[in-house]
């Protein structure tokens, strides 16, 4: 398989990163007909560098061939109006974290309706960087303006929520926690979960070195792995 070069750009931990793999390869073809099967990202100390496959490149020009004006506006659409779902469900997030003391249930809670509307923003909001990269059919000139301002609505919503409510979130739960705020968000949703109902972290914190270190995250044929390199073992799928 040969992999193309995307973007490099800093400031998406592996929290962020994980959830959005599991939003391209897991949810995205269900909701807009079509989804990745190959992703590729190397993560150094914050610094991502992010690749496409040829694969999935043919595949995206192949399904867009035959499609219309109206299933790109329909796209559009569902886009802009998961957006707006999410902002609103951010907004409701950040009148809970005003609450001083929250339970374990509560912090719970918040986590599961923040994953789940982002995974499902991630899932979609990649179809106009693709419209915007790969596409050069009949409906470019005429739609690449509306999926240009999409993408750029999303992109500044989600730099808005990572520096406000996620920074939140970092900094109450790694004093719960007790672990440093930059290694927090080398968790994943589930084991943050996890280690909100079991009072501890379900993680080491060197694994956690680790992750910030180096990592790597692979899918291909929609399944997803971690991995890490360990000074004495080498490369460790996790």
């Amino acid at each position: 398989m040969k992999w193309q070069p995307i973007f490099s750009r800093e400031g998406f931990p592996y929290f962020i990163v994980s959830l959005a793999f599991e939003g391209y390869v897991f949810d995205m073809k269900k909701k807009i007909g079509w989804g990745y099967r190959d992703q590729l990202l190397v993560s150094r100390k914050n610094l991502l560098t992010v690749y496409g496959s040829d694969r999935d490149q043919k595949s995206f020009l192949k399904f867009t061939a035959n499609k219309d004006k109206n299933y790109f506006l329909k796209i559009n659409n569902i886009i802009i109006d998961h957006l707006n779902k999410t902002k609103t469900v951010v907004n409701l997030i950040n009148k809970k974290l005003t609450k001083k003391k929250l339970k374990p249930d509560e912090w719970v809670a918040i986590l599961d309706i923040f994953y789940k509307h982002y995974r499902g923003l991630y899932s979609i909001y990649r179809f106009s960087t693709l419209f915007d990269n790969l596409y050069y059919g009949q409906y470019r000139e005429e739609l690449i303006g509306e999926f240009s301002k999409t993408k750029d609505q999303c992109g500044r919503f989600f730099s808005k929520t990572d520096k406000v409510i996620l920074n939140k979130i970092k900094n109450r739960l790694s004093k719960l926690l007790g672990i440093d705020p930059q290694l927090f968000l080398y968790l994943n949703y589930q084991e943050i979960v996890d280690s909100i109902r079991n009072n501890k972290l379900v993680v080491k914190k060197s694994e956690l070195q680790k992750r910030y270190n180096l990592y790597i995250l692979l899918a291909t044929n929609n399944s997803i792995q971690l991995i890490v390199r360990d000074q004495k073992n080498g490369w460790i799928i996790i």
